[in-house]
């Protein structure tokens, strides 16, 4: 009986983070989706700066300040991180896929 408190501790703290994961995996269409709406909105906001920029550089002369040099640095920085999550998140949903499939055919043939 002394058992069951530590047990049902160690059940607690493995089932939270597991639940976890299995929530974020079930979301995750829906969270790359929204994913994919952001970086259209932030694709969209760039264009809007590159041509404001341009009008301003043939209106008045002006160079781009580094803090919007900077801005385009980051974009571009994050736009790859997302494409590597992208790729990446694509390759496990199928090395997972195949997993199950393979458990499935196993039990199926029991």
């Amino acid at each position: 009986m002394d058992l069951i408190g530590p047990i049902s501790e160690i059940f607690k703290c493995l089932c939270s983070p597991i639940c976890e994961y299995f929530d974020y995996y079930r979301k995750l269409d829906e969270n790359m989706e929204e994913l994919d709406r952001v970086l259209r909105e932030l694709e969209n906001k760039k264009k809007d700066i590159e041509a404001t920029l341009s009008r301003v550089e043939r209106e008045q002369g002006r160079k781009p300040s580094n803090q919007v040099s900077d801005w385009f640095k980051t974009y571009e920085g994050s736009i790859r991180k997302q494409r590597v999550l992208n790729r990446r998140w694509r390759k496990e949903i199928a090395s997972h896929v195949r997993v199950w499939e393979k458990m499935l055919r196993r039990r199926l043939k029991k």
